[in-house]
């Protein structure tokens, strides 16, 4: 058993640009844009469009047409939607693709008409792969819970019509540009209003719950995808958003159920496969997460979060061979990924390869040098080379980016045990139970400290919970036997 641990990711977010903002491009005439351009009286609408044929890079700048007066806007002109880059079909208000709001700018005092371009969005956020197998990578379950979201608008959802004639549909677009950017109580309150226009508008039942799913109320979440399974129970996205939650809230069956219910209904996806297999090592049926596992990079060959996962696997099943040769196939897809290294450092660790260890750890630190995880797992490795100090300073700085975490203080507590400083290593191993109850090696290692602070009742206890809790921990049965415990 190794003792990686999580990691969690936001949601990228985009927006649209407006030419005069100082970073726009010109286009001196009208025969520079693509197409007829043709005049009518029009009043103002938002956008989301871009002149065909200029790409649809990030750094594509507005164009300004000159000449145009105001309170007209331009039509004729061959335009692709700014989001999803599908044609436009003239005289449509929103998109036939992904559902955005569609009109050009009309001129403003200036006497120009400005049709937007593509805003650069803000770098997205390296994927935080799944930590050691048995939590959940956030990044890919967000997403699953992000579909109705990210299928939808992106970008600025401008409110351009008085709100007693907002339909149910605009409130749901709505709260779709406030979910990408991250305003999840923004995104509930248009839900809110969307369902009291409609109450049985599925994607605004199933956005709201992405939304409170994201602000952590599951409970909430859960009820708001079963009003929509309720609606449209052949939906099978919505099964897989359920089990998604139920992930979250331990309830491993139930969510395993909800993934078989997904992939009947046609939705054989690597994602529904990916947290089913999650769910089954939580289970502890490591064959069956293998099994899905392996359908996951059957369906989707491409993504190192996969293979590191599979790996994983294959070392709690002792297959340390098959373990290094997917965290070299991740290596090959992502060569700077953070997780990769820590994924061999893990095996490492469970090959008892400790110097091999050090030296990835060391590189997913060089790689992210503010995640917790790298320097908790560092500890740890550090602990069983013997390098006490070393390893209490990285649990330190573990803990002051993430205080909330159970590893570093128990392996703090076992470098303080070793260095001879039992009263420190109790609090921090109480500390550690405190923060994760079933973290069977904190148990062990309070037990290890209370065997040298001479209080052999605790400590046989505390042994024993451990090797309750993972019986493959031989420490804790070697010092059971040095007790003379019966039994071990």
């Amino acid at each position: 058993m190794t003792t990686s641990e999580g990691y969690y990711n936001g949601v990228g977010k985009a927006g649209l640009s407006r030419a005069g903002s100082g970073t726009a491009g010109k286009v001196s005439s009208q025969r520079d844009a693509v197409g007829v351009i043709n005049i009518e009286t029009a009043s103002k609408m938002p956008y989301a469009l871009v002149p065909r044929g200029t790409g649809h890079g990030f750094t594509h700048s507005p164009i300004i047409v000159w000449g145009i007066a105001a309170g007209t806007r331009i039509t004729g002109v061959a335009m692709d939607c700014v989001n999803c880059g599908k044609p436009v079909v003239e005289g449509e208000n929103f998109c036939n693709y992904c559902g955005i709001p569609l009109k050009p700018e009309v001129a403003g005092d200036d006497g120009l008409a400005h049709l937007p371009g593509r805003f650069p969005p803000p770098a997205p956020e390296a994927d935080k792969q799944p930590m050691s197998a048995g939590k959940i990578v956030a990044i890919v379950l967000l997403a699953v819970l992000s579909f109705g979201c990210v299928s939808g608008a992106i970008g600025s959802i401008i409110a351009y019509k008085q709100e007693h004639s907002v339909s149910a549909t605009e409130y749901y677009k709505r709260a779709q540009a406030h979910v990408l950017s991250e305003r999840f109580e923004e995104a509930i309150a248009e839900c809110d209003k969307a369902i009291e226009k409609d109450k049985d508008h599925v994607g605004a039942l199933e956005l709201r719950a992405t939304a409170k799913f994201r602000l952590e109320r599951y409970e909430e979440a859960l009820e708001d995808l079963e009003l929509a399974i309720r609606v449209e129970p052949e939906f099978p996205q919505l099964y897989l958003e359920r089990g998604t939650v139920l992930m979250y809230m331990e309830r491993y069956e139930e969510a395993i159920a909800d993934c078989n219910k997904a992939i009947e209904l046609g939705l054989s996806t690597a994602e529904a496969y990916f947290i089913r297999g999650n769910a089954y090592h939580r289970l502890e049926d490591y064959e069956g997460a293998l099994s899905d596992y392996n359908k996951t990079i059957e369906i989707d060959p491409g993504k190192a979060d996969y293979y590191c996962y599979r790996a994983l696997e294959f070392s709690e099943l002792k297959d340390y061979e098959k373990a290094l040769a997917d965290c070299k196939k991740a290596l090959e897809l992502e060569p700077e990924s953070e997780f990769v290294y820590l994924t061999f450092g893990d095996i490492h660790m469970d090959m008892k390869q400790y110097d091999e260890a050090l030296w990835n750890i060391d590189k997913a630190v060089e790689l992210d040098p503010g995640d917790a995880v790298c320097y908790s797992n560092r500890a740890y490795a550090l602990n069983n080379l013997g390098r006490y100090e070393e390893a209490v300073a990285d649990a330190d700085r573990a803990i002051e980016l993430d205080p909330e975490r159970a590893n570093p203080y128990s392996h703090r507590g076992y470098a303080l045990t070793c260095m001879g400083r039992y009263e420190e290593a109790l609090i921090d191993l109480d500390r550690s139970i405190g923060l994760d109850p079933e973290y069977a090696r904190a148990y062990k290692n309070r037990g290890i400290t209370y065997f040298f602070l001479g209080e052999r009742d605790k400590a046989a206890a505390d042994l024993k919970k451990a090797l309750e809790l993972d019986p493959e921990i031989e420490e804790a049965r070697e010092y059971l036997q040095k007790m003379g415990v019966p039994g071990y």
